[in-house]
């Protein structure tokens, strides 16, 4: 969960460009997956002070309370990507795939029409 609900925030993000129904979901799908990943990052280094006592990294990150501040945060963060990946989906009124494979389907139909007219010209 930690580590692939960012990565499909911003497959999510990056799928729906171009999608104006999308237009004001996606941005926040994409600011909170980049900080449910900097928080993921950060989340690993707070791990230090139990991993290895007495580094300097260790000394950053002094105890418990960085460790469940920052996890408490990632986790809002998680809740606030879903929340917004479904509001996205529900003003689009169909899943992404469907309308990625839709504008595919148009991007291909277009090539065909202009492959199908060099060659009757």
């Amino acid at each position: 969960m930690y580590v692939s609900l960012p990565i499909a925030g911003m497959l999510v993000y990056l799928r729906t460009r171009g999608l104006s129904a999308w237009s004001s979901a996606r941005t926040a799908v994409g600011l909170l997956s980049l900080a449910d990943a900097v928080l993921g990052v950060l989340f690993t280094f707070s791990h230090a002070p139990m991993l290895f006592p007495g580094s300097a990294l260790a000394d950053v990150f002094d105890g418990y309370l960085v460790h469940g501040l920052v996890e408490r945060v990632m986790i809002l963060c998680l809740f606030g990507l879903l929340l917004a990946i479904g509001f996205g989906v529900a003003r689009a009124g169909q899943p992404v795939h469907s309308a990625v494979a839709l504008r595919r389907t148009s991007a291909m139909q277009s090539a065909n029409l202009v492959r199908h007219n060099r060659i009757a010209t």
